[in-house]
């Protein structure tokens, strides 16, 4: 979120810093956030991922450790055979 915000891609109000932001988001949405693990960097940077974007991969690494779904418009990752994902 804050690489977004530094980038001008998401606009928030001056008040608010980007922290703080993601802070009350987080709670109002009732979500969490996991750790890195090394199971999932290492995952993320495997061959399976045609992708270039390495948050992304983060990610999608993170839902295939868990075995959770991922809520995605990204074809590359959608292709992943053992990610389910939603959208």
């Amino acid at each position: 979120m804050a690489l977004l915000h530094e980038r001008g891609r998401l606009l928030l109000p001056d008040v608010v810093s980007p922290v703080e932001y993601l802070y009350r988001l987080l709670q109002a949405l009732g979500l969490t956030v996991l750790p890195l693990t090394v199971e999932v960097a290492v995952l993320s940077r495997s061959s399976i991922f045609q992708h270039g974007d390495p948050a992304d991969c983060l990610i999608a690494a993170t839902a295939l450790h868990g075995r959770w779904p991922l809520i995605t418009a990204e074809e590359k990752l959608r292709a992943l055979p053992d990610l389910h994902s939603i959208w």
